[in-house]
């Protein structure tokens, strides 16, 4: 799997595409400490949406999964897309100052 950035003058485009996409797919969240590889906590939902807000004080992408209360990340640095071989599969790492959240997208089996 090699990782391909994606600029940040494409995330919102990005991620729109993304949720429409991927809207209802598996999700495993892991939530990374920023000075740590450990990771903190890990969570499996259904993808409801992703989104890039560029705000005036701060920008944040926030992630939106089935009953659950949206993640923010605020300041996000970097972001990087991982794809499987399968291309069913898919892990972004969305890069913040404070933590790191990586985002396992799996297709529903059907």
């Amino acid at each position: 799997m090699v990782g391909k950035p994606v600029p940040p003058h494409e995330w919102e485009a990005y991620f729109e595409q993304l949720s429409l996409e991927c809207e209802g797919w598996n999700a495993i969240v892991e939530h990374v400490g920023a000075d740590t590889t450990e990771v903190l906590e890990t969570s499996e939902h259904s993808l409801n949406a992703i989104r890039f807000e560029d705000g005036a004080e701060e920008n944040q992408i926030v992630v939106e999964l089935g009953d659950e209360l949206p993640i923010s990340i605020g300041s996000p640095e970097r972001v990087t897309r991982w794809e499987t071989e399968q291309l069913e599969d898919e892990v972004l790492e969305i890069e913040a100052p404070t933590r790191t959240l990586r985002l396992h997208l799996r297709f529903p089996n059907v």
